[in-house]
């Protein structure tokens, strides 16, 4: 039998939540959020409270209730940590330390190369122009080459010791090409490896299938498409694709995501307990339990796909409410000023990925419209019967239903009010962990109307032991 899943029966304000981030080292990252609300077990103090005025006490380091909402991400951070490879970033360190001093030796060699070799009267004149390009180039931290380095022995005018450096640093320069190469072996074959891994990922984990579906939901099926048609993880459309999958890694396993399977509540009691300095939100290999979800249906896309009504023959019982955006320009008019603007901004019924903005003029029947309707949804029998006599001016006769329906409607049209239509809502079970991952099927979520058709939530149970400390919480 379907049921709300418990964390989410009390919601808590979302004023006066307040995220906290920890990285526990064996759970996913977790955001507390105390919600206010009574500890379990208590009751109200019965003693009356004394009328007079009381120094109110410093609270804002006190925890705000006795319940926090975390939010854990839907990836562990071992998927995201598996892209890592430390060795290649120190390889790469080492090779630029070698590059470096490589050439701070060839420099030395060249301020030698000028102030001995090039003024000695020993130096043949065929050899002298070989040697100060030879130097030119050491300037420039180029390493010598087997023909510099056997003219170099061959003239009497170089000393030994001096070609013997040159010798040496021909040999440091042929290693370090060579240890480059190999560096970038490696991480040609650290690419395909973790383009790899990031599919794997994908393909094995319902959390990151279902993130990755509502995010890009054809990138799956393309990416299935090119391997099977031989394409390989170093070509640049599946090396582009890899990249996004990383991304998506990285966002379900150590960032912040709202909604969606990415992004799971789980609400855990917060206990008193030593002050230790900094305690994690939650204790080092804390279990994860049964996952849950709750679907809201996107009620911008309902009312952009439903046939648009007409308000001059609707049921009396069809509920209206304003645009949210909408602003009186001015305010207050003075007596005697133009009526003034009323500025929206609306969804294009025609177009429902535009926002356009409409300004009309603050007449007394628009006025009356939206003063009915500052409070709340009104229904369109309601607005029958209140309407004609609000709207007509002073010593006029009440304006004609039918004139005031088509009045609605014109609203309607514009997108200045709207029709109220509740969200339908599903709430799924609690699915055991060890189902989930026996059966790679997640909890169901209703099918249907495209990736943006519904909001998720998605919610978890943790540990029966698992408890946020409340100096975790407090911080």
């Amino acid at each position: 039998m379907e049921h709300v899943p418990e964390q989410a029966a009390q919601p808590a304000d979302s004023q006066d939540r307040q995220d906290r981030h920890a990285s526990p080292d064996t759970t996913r990252g977790t955001t507390a959020e105390p919600t206010p609300s009574t500890a379990p077990g208590t009751t109200a103090d019965p003693t009356p409270v004394p009328a007079q005025a009381t120094e109110p006490a410093d609270t804002r380091d006190t925890p705000l209730g006795a319940t926090a909402l975390l939010r854990l991400g839907g990836m562990p951070g071992a998927a995201w940590t598996a892209g890592a490879a430390e060795h290649l970033f120190e390889g790469a360190a080492r090779h630029a330390d070698t590059a470096e001093r490589l050439a701070a030796q060839a420099r030395a060699l060249a301020d030698r190369l000028g102030a001995e070799v090039v003024p000695h009267p020993s130096l043949a004149s065929a050899d002298r122009g070989a040697v100060l390009a030879l130097r030119r180039r050491l300037h420039s931290g180029t390493a010598p080459g087997a023909p510099d380095c056997l003219l170099l022995e061959r003239s009497s005018a170089v000393p030994a010791d001096l070609a013997g450096q040159a010798r040496a640093l021909l040999r440091g320069a042929e290693a370090a090409e060579a240890a480059l190469t190999r560096l970038r072996q490696e991480v040609t074959a650290e690419q395909q490896r973790v383009a790899e891994q990031a599919w794997r990922t994908a393909c094995s984990s319902p959390v990151m299938r279902a993130f990755l579906d509502s995010a890009a939901p054809a990138l799956a099926d393309d990416i299935e498409r090119r391997l099977a048609d031989g394409q390989s993880w170093s070509g640049k459309q599946l090396r582009k694709r890899a990249a996004y999958l990383w991304r998506i890694v990285g966002r379900a396993a150590v960032k912040t995501t709202p909604r969606g399977w990415a992004g799971q509540i789980a609400a855990l009691p917060v206990t008193d307990g030593p002050d230790d300095g900094c305690p994690p939100l939650l204790a080092p290999g804390t279990p994860l339990g049964a996952l849950a979800a709750i679907a809201v249906e996107n009620v911008h896309l309902l009312r952009a796909g439903s046939a648009p009504a007409d308000l001059r023959t609707a049921d009396p019982a069809t509920l209206l409410a304003p645009t949210p955006l909408h602003f009186a320009e001015p305010s207050a008019p003075a007596p005697g000023d133009p009526p003034g603007q009323v500025r929206c901004y609306v969804v294009d019924p025609r177009e429902p990925g535009r926002l356009r903005q409409i300004v009309l003029r603050r007449t007394r029947v628009l006025e009356s419209v939206l003063a009915l309707l500052a409070d709340g949804p009104r229904t369109l029998g309601e607005l029958d019967r209140v309407l004609p006599s609000l709207s007509a001016p002073p010593g006029r006769p009440a304006v004609a239903p039918a004139v005031l329906r088509g009045f609605l409607q014109h609203l309607h049209g514009l997108g200045v009010v709207q029709i109220c239509r509740a969200p339908r809502q599903h709430c799924s079970g609690w699915v055991p962990a060890e189902t989930v991952g026996a059966t790679g099927a997640l909890p169901p979520t209703p099918a249907g109307g495209g990736a943006d058709a519904w909001f998720l939530d998605s919610y978890r149970r943790l540990g029966a032991d698992a408890a946020v400390p409340a100096a975790a919480a407090a911080r």
